[in-house]
Order: structure tokens, then sequence, then C-alpha cells
């Protein structure tokens, strides 16, 4: 019998992740949800827990049963002003407190953030980042994933972490970078006509929660971490398929490349969402994210666009 606790159920790749299990758990397998509003998914397997990160003593029973935790739930904003360690850092610590003295799990499975490994000054952005590179997030948001991270590898139990790229798909949140690119087009700025030569690297939401529920079949990540992506384009690219998608029409592009090098050298004094835009900022790759988690062909946001200008 598994018992999973998943934090973030009701978001954006929470539910996904609910969607994804409900598919392999079996009748006798439990997930214990908590979550600050019902979930859309009736099923006998699941048992809600209605609160959320500031009450996980509540809910410590139900943590010390579970062979597998899923931590999603945290601040996933990269901008403004947030107490990035109430919502990032404190409620991990806590959660591994609570499953560590004499607990029964298996895998703590936390997702992170790109954000977490950033770049320097020095970098000039020019080629991918890689899981084995090192770590230097210039933003509280980064630092706060990254420190988390640190209390998951230090707390002795096994884990795997993922750190996505640019997560996409049915149901994002209207602060992701993707759809507000899609309601500025929508609202008639023409993004989709410049070529931004920047490389960002995705993953669908569903190939991300077919990942995490991996992790309670067998050995795969273990003790690991990884760069979750599965496909990378130019800034320009994703543009241009927004903007197809949303008008139904394909337009011409202006090419930005001669902008790129003076980006490259300054990138660290832009927002990072700017520096994307000319530079590979968040361009990575991680082969072994796809040999240990895909059996199948990973989805595109080629392919998918539509369900991006949905939610427009």
């Amino acid at each position: 019998m598994k018992t999973i606790f998943l934090t973030g159920a009701s978001g954006f790749v929470g539910q996904a992740v609910v969607h994804s299990l409900l598919a392999r758990l079996l009748p006798e397998d439990r997930i214990y949800l908590l979550t600050r509003r019902t979930p859309d998914i009736s099923d006998s397997r699941i048992l809600e827990l209605r609160g959320d990160l500031a009450d996980l003593d509540r809910f410590a029973a139900y943590i010390r049963q579970a062979r597998y935790i899923i931590h999603l739930a945290g601040e996933a904003r990269l901008c403004g002003t947030h107490d990035y360690a109430t919502s990032n850092i404190d409620p991990t610590r806590k959660l591994l407190e609570l499953a560590t003295p004499g607990g029964v799990c298996q895998r703590f499975v936390f997702v992170s953030s790109i954000a977490a490994m950033d770049r320097v000054s020095s970098d000039r952005c020019d080629g991918p980042l890689t899981a084995a590179g090192a770590c230097r997030p210039r933003t509280e948001y980064g630092r706060s994933k990254l420190m988390a991270e640190q209390f998951v590898i230090n707390s002795g139990l096994p884990f795997t972490i993922f750190r996505p790229g640019f997560i996409f798909g049915p149901g994002m949140r209207k602060e992701s970078h993707l759809r507000r690119f899609a309601g500025y087009i929508h609202r008639g700025v023409p993004l989709d006509r410049l070529d931004f030569p920047g490389k960002i690297s995705l993953v669908h939401v569903a190939d991300l929660a077919d990942a995490i529920t991996c992790c309670l079949y067998g050995d795969a990540g273990v003790n690991r971490t990884y760069l979750a992506v599965s496909h990378t384009l130019r800034m320009g690219q994703v543009m241009a398929l927004l903007g197809e998608s949303l008008t139904g029409h394909k337009v011409p592009q202006i090419e930005l490349r001669g902008i790129a090098p003076v980006v490259r050298r300054f990138h660290y004094l832009l927002p990072t969402v700017v520096a994307c835009m000319f530079t590979d900022y968040f361009h990575a790759v991680d082969d072994d994210f796809l040999d240990d988690f895909f059996d199948h062909t990973p989805r595109l946001l080629s392919q998918t666009v539509d369900q991006v200008a949905a939610d427009i």
C-alpha cells in the first residue's frame, strides 16, 4: 500500500500530479492532500486535509505515515517582495523534521526551480546550464529554493529534486511568464513580431507530473537533482507560436541578434525576464532527466500551444 502526502495539490503543477498519481495508484493506496480548497477530483483514494503550510504540525500523524512526500507548495513568483522564508524555506524544513523521527518515508520529492542556479555576472549566457553546474542564485526566490534543497539533501531521507525550466500546459498561473507573454500579444503588443534570440528550456506540466509519479516506483532518481527540461526554443519561436495560436496567422519577425552581445555583457544588471529574451539565460540541458523518466516523446510547446492560448 502506497501512502502519499502531497502539498500544493490545488496549484498548476499539483493538479497535474494528482491526475498522474491516480492513473497509477491501486485502489488501496491513499493520497493525503494538504490543500486550502476542495480539489476538483472526487476519488476514494484521496483524503483531503484542509489547511496550508502553516498547519503542518496539525497533520504530523499523516506526514509520519506517508511513505512518499511530494512537496510542491510555496511561493513561486520570481519577482516582487515576498516572504520566501515563511513560504519556501521554513515549511520544507518542518516537513523534513516531521517525516524523519520515527517516519517511514521512502522518498521525499521536492520541486525546486531553475532559479536556484542562476548566472553569475561573468557568465556570458551563451551555453546551457547543466545539473553539475554551480549554484549562485541572485534572487531572493532562487536563494530560498536553494536553501530548501540543502535541507532536503541533508535530511538523511531518500530524495529527488526537480528544478523545472519554463513549465507550460493548461491552467497556467496568471503570473507565469508564458501566459503573460500570451496576454500581451492578445492585447496587441507585437511581441510575436520580434525574433528574440535568447533560448529557454521548457517542460510540459504533464511530463513533469509523470516524472514526479515515477519516483514512487523503483529507484529512478533516488538522491539525484535534475534540471526538469524536455526541449529548448528561441524566445522568438515562443512568441511566434503564441501569436499564431492567438491570431490565426503567422507574421514576419524582426531579427534582434545584434543586441545579444551587449545584453550578455550586462545581463546581471537586467531583470532575468529581459536577460532571457536576448541571451541563453534559462537554457538548460539534462539528458539524465529524459533518460530516467521518459518512455515517450516529450510534449512540445509547438504541439500544445493552444492549451496556453486557451487560458487568455
